[in-house]
C-alpha cells in the first residue's frame, strides 16, 4: 500500500516516526508530510520513509521563536496554504490512504478531508486525546470533522463512548482501538545503570528519585506532585524530586521555593531534553509520578515502562488499562494530594520490589505492544477500503 501520513506541526514525532517505520518495514511505502522537527537536530524520520517538510516552512524563525501569540497567528495564516499543498501532492502520489495524527485547526481539515476524499481516497485520524487538550475552533468543528472522516483511531476502549456522547459520532463501528507503543528506550547505552545515571545528572547520595518527565502544562499536575512531596518528606526524608521537560508557559512551572525551604533535595530542568540524555532521568529514577488532571494516552508511561521504571499515574484516559493490562504501575483518584502522597510513600518502601515489577512489565510491553502488532492493526484499518 501507499500510505500519507500527516502531523503537520510535527506535534508527536517519536509517535509517527516509529509507526511509519513500522508501516514501512510491512513492505508499505509511506509518505510523511509535516514539518521539520527543530527541537533535537538528531531526531530524523526512518530511512525508509519519504519525508516531505511542507508545513510552516518560510516562517520558521517565528514559529520557534518566543512569541507564542505571533508564532500561533503565522501558523494559522499559512495552515491552508500548505494544506493545498499537501492535496497537491496527494493528487500527485495518488496513495491509497491519508492518514491524519493532529488535526490543528478543523474547520479548515475538514476541507483537506472533503478534496481528498473527492478523489476515492479514503481519510484516516488518530485521535490521541480524545478530551481534546487544545481545542481552538470548539466541539461542533471537532464533531463534524469525527463524522466526516471514513475512520477513526483512538488508543483505548473507553474514548469510543466519548466520542459518542460529547462529539456525536454517529457510526461506532468506523472508531479502532489501536494502541499506542513503546518510545525512546532504544538509547540507553549498554552498560548504563542507576549508579551511572545519577552521577551523569550529579544526584550523589543515597535517595528515592521521583521522577516528573516530559512537557510541563497544567493538566500534567506537577504543582499537585509538589505539593505531594511536602507531605511524603515525612515518612522518607531521603526523597529527591527529579524534573525534567521544557514548560508550555512560564505559568505552568509550580512554585518550588517551599521545596527549599523544608529541605526536600530537588532538580528541575526547565527545557527540552534531548533523546540521547532521555534514559539518564529515567534510570535514575526509583519512582515515575504521572499525576495528569486529563490525557488520553502517555507517551511518558510508555516511555517509563521500556526504560524499566514503574510508573505511579492518576487514572485518566487510557492510562489504567494499559497499566491494568501489562502491570508495572498503580493509579491513583486525579487531583487529590493526599492520596497520591499516601501511595509515593506506600511505594518507596520497597524500592525494589518496584524495579522487580517494572522488568516484568517491561517484558509484557514489548510483547503486547510491539510496533509490529501495531502496524499489522492498523493495515487492517487501511484495508478496509480496499474490500480486503
Amino acid at each position: 500500500m501507499k500510505i500519507v501520513m500527516l502531523d503537520p506541526a510535527n506535534l508527536t514525532p517519536f509517535y509517527c516516526y516509529a509507526l511509519s517505520d513500522a508501516l514501512a518495514n510491512c513492505g508499505n511505502e509511506v509518505i510523511f508530510i509535516s514539518t521539520a522537527y527543530d527541537n533535537d537536530s538528531k531526531i530524523k524520520p526512518p530511512e525508509k520513509v519519504v519525508f516531505l517538510d511542507h508545513y510552516f516552512r518560510r516562517f520558521r524563525k517565528i514559529q520557534t521563536g518566543k512569541i507564542k501569540k505571533l508564532r500561533q497567528l503565522v501558523r494559522g495564516l499559512h495552515y491552508f496554504p500548505d494544506h493545498w499543498r499537501t492535496l497537491r501532492k496527494i493528487k500527485k502520489q495518488k496513495p491509497d490512504v491519508l492518514h491524519i495524527q493532529w488535526a490543528m485547526l478543523p474547520k479548515i481539515d475538514i476541507w483537506l478531508v472533503k478534496q481528498v476524499q473527492k478523489l476515492g481516497i479514503p481519510v484516516v485520524l488518530t485521535i490521541h486525546d480524545v478530551n481534546p487538550l487544545f481545542n481552538h475552533q470548539g466541539d461542533d468543528a471537532l464533531s463534524i470533522l469525527y463524522n466526516q472522516v471514513d475512520s477513526l483511531i483512538v488508543h483505548y476502549t473507553d474514548a469510543i463512548q466519548i466520542l459518542e456522547k460529547r462529539f456525536k459520532v454517529k457510526d461506532s463501528k468506523k472508531v479502532f482501538v489501536v494502541p499506542h507503543g513503546p518510545l525512546q528506550s532504544e538509547n540507553i547505552p549498554k552498560n548504563a545503570t542507576r549508579t551511572s545515571a545519577r552521577n551523569e545528572l550529579s544526584i550523589l547520595g543515597n535517595y528515592l528519585v521521583i521522577l516528573f518527565f516530559g512537557e510541563i502544562k497544567h493538566y500534567k499536575g506537577l504543582d499537585i506532585l509538589v505539593e505531594a512531596v511536602k507531605t511524603v518528606k515525612a515518612t522518607h526524608e531521603n526523597i529527591y524530586l527529579l524534573v525534567a521537560g521544557k514548560p508550555g508557559s512560564q505559568s505552568d512551572i509550580p512554585d518550588l521555593s517551599q521545596l527549599v525551604t523544608l529541605d526536600i533535595h530537588h532538580n528541575a530542568n526547565f527545557s527540552f531534553i534531548p533523546n540521547d540524555d532521555v534514559w539518564k532521568y529515567y534510570l535514575a529514577a526509583n519512582l515515575v509520578v504521572l499525576p495528569y488532571r486529563d490525557i488520553g494516552q502517555s507517551g511518558v508511561l510508555f516511555s517509563s515502562i521500556a526504560h524499566k521504571r514503574f510508573v505511579l499515574s492518576t487514572a485518566v484516559g487510557g492510562l489504567p488499562q494499559l497499566i491494568g493490562d501489562i502491570g508495572g504501575g498503580r493509579t491513583v483518584e486525579k487531583e487529590n494530594v493526599r492520596t497520591l502522597a499516601e501511595s509515593i510513600n506506600d511505594l518507596l518502601h520497597s524500592p525494589h520490589d518496584l524495579d522487580i515489577e517494572a522488568s516484568t512489565a517491561c517484558e509484557r510491553l514489548f510483547s503486547n505492544y510491539s510496533w509490529n502488532s501495531i502496524s499489522e492493526r492498523t493495515i487492517k484499518v487501511y484495508k478496509k477500503y480496499k474490500g480486503e
